[in-house]
């Protein structure tokens, strides 16, 4: 039975950060129990107004695209160039256990919030960091997003792509960022982990670099000299030819994943494929041979599976227990029963009536439901800036003050 405490309750997260990564950590966090401030410049994170290169309003009182990424946090809108803004930060960080941001380094430094300036005053405050390229060498300042950083610099940008394309993937946003920021969280929490045991804070930074050269790890060490492994791969000639995907007659496509060649490679000939003699074949006995003769083994099996639509070879994969996947679209997965049943989406209804389907966050656990937003949660620049304020101590005329000579904002 689960009880009503998330693992993070009573943790409190300032989340000074833009576009996806940082706050995707922050997010995490939020819906993990922890209390997230988002603080924002008083135009609001540049993210916000994104959603028109998806299709998608970005509108205050529905932005989707937004949302994925900062639903259960408070937003306070501020000025942090004036002294009274630096002073609301202070008030912030005093009863703060983790920093968020993945601003670049001049810019902390402007405003004395890099980790140098804070861990003195703060030192059991843990320092979260995200950057493009690193700390170190001749691209430490240089500008990254996960398109840049994770995809075009990690290699998968070009070398997925089959090599009679030429043409690198046109990369979705947000896709590495999502790693990098799962990947970070883990470190948060160790760093949160260690803070009980010691009293003491630390600096947990990761890059896009890092993880996007993390992510295409087996493609990386195959390509070295040692195993030149050559990418990209014609697709006439892949890696395995039991693990890469073939068109089906109804123009659909089936994705095998036979890891245990000696166990599979039998049962997919006899009782999928009806090709029982392929099974003494030489050329495919062992793996090795498959994968020494895996251009003559990707034409035969591209031949069969033409041979039959992609709903008739699910059910002769499913009954047989072999690992696979009809391909879906992007616009398929919202429909996902599978999904569903697992609550990894939710529908979420925006303040202005709206509805849409949302992923949600993947960890969940057995003692706590992970909270979803209520209806009409608002993300509005500012949205929690009186909120915020009070809890810090500010009376009325203070917080009035303060936003008539725009330090702070909030909806009007």
């Amino acid at each position: 039975m689960r009880d009503s405490e998330l693992p993070l309750e009573g943790i409190r997260v300032i989340d000074f950060s833009e576009f996806v990564a940082a706050p995707t950590v922050a997010k995490l966090m939020a819906d993990w129990g922890a209390e997230v401030v988002k603080v924002e410049k008083m135009s609001g994170d540049v993210w916000r107004f994104y959603g028109p290169s998806y299709g998608m309003p970005s509108q205050p009182d529905e932005n989707p695209l937004f949302d994925i990424e900062h639903l259960n946090k408070k937003f306070l809108a501020l000025d942090l160039k004036t002294g009274e803004g630096k002073e609301i930060m202070a008030r912030l960080l005093s009863k703060a256990d983790v920093f968020v941001t993945n601003f670049r380094m001049d810019a902390l430094a402007r405003l004395n919030l890099t980790y140098e300036d804070l861990s003195p005053k703060y030192p059991r405050l843990i320092y979260a960091f995200v950057q493009g390229f690193g700390g170190k060498g001749p691209d430490a300042g240089r500008p990254g997003f996960d398109v840049v950083a994770f995809w075009a610099r990690c290699g998968a940008m070009i070398d997925l792509v089959p090599a009679e394309n030429s043409v690198p993937i046109n990369s979705p946003f947000g896709f590495g960022d999502h790693i990098t920021g799962g990947i970070l969280t883990g470190g948060i929490c160790a760093a949160l982990y260690k803070r009980e045991k010691t009293g003491r804070g630390d600096k947990v930074y990761i890059s896009l670099l890092a993880s996007g050269i993390f992510s295409a790890g087996s493609m990386i060490t195959s390509a070295q000299k040692a195993y030149q492994c050559s990418y990209p791969r014609h697709r006439a000639k892949p890696l395995s030819a039991t693990g890469i995907s073939y068109k089906c007659q109804d123009g659909e496509w089936i994705l095998l994943s036979i890891l245990d060649y000696g166990r599979y490679w039998p049962v997919l000939c006899e009782r999928v494929l009806g090709r029982p003699e392929l099974i003494k074949d030489e050329r495919f006995q062992t793996k090795l041979q498959a994968v020494q003769n895996s251009g003559e083994l990707f034409n035969i099996l591209q031949e069969i599976f033409l041979t039959k639509r992609s709903d008739e070879w699910s059910i002769l994969l499913e009954k047989a227990d072999i690992a696979f996947e009809r391909i879906q679209h992007f616009s398929d997965v919202t429909e996902d029963r599978q999904a569903w049943a697992n609550e990894y989406l939710f529908e979420h209804t925006f303040r202005n009536g709206n509805k849409a389907v949302l992923p949600k966050t993947p960890v969940q656990f057995e003692s706590a439901q992970l909270e979803t937003p209520e209806a009409g949660y608002g993300t509005r620049i500012g949205e929690h800036t009186k909120e915020i304020l009070r809890d810090l101590g500010y009376q009325e005329s203070a917080i009035e003050e303060l936003a008539r000579k725009n330090i702070i904002e909030w909806p009007k």
